[in-house]
């Protein structure tokens, strides 16, 4: 992820989006564009932080492990209280 993230890091800093694209297209489109990609690094930067960084877009769901309640078996999601 982290390099995922340097890739895209020019194009989420662009201050005029009519510089975001190499090929010809509405000033519109690629401000779109910018402002998807600055949303995306964000996101990216935060599971980076977190320590998430080893997590591979491919990676299937199940080789994944669920957040779990102490002793309880539920994850959280469940709607189970894991305070008690």
């Amino acid at each position: 992820m982290a390099e995922l993230a340097e890739i895209i890091r020019p194009t989420a800093g662009l201050k005029e989006a009519g510089t975001a694209s190499r090929r010809q297209s509405s000033g519109e489109e690629n401000e779109v564009a910018v402002a998807i990609t600055a949303d995306l690094l964000q996101r990216i930067t935060v599971l980076l932080d977190l320590g998430l960084g080893y997590l591979a877009l491919g990676r299937v769901t199940p080789t994944l492990s669920p957040a779990r309640c102490s002793g309880s078996g539920s994850p959280p999601s469940s709607g189970r209280d894991c305070s008690a």
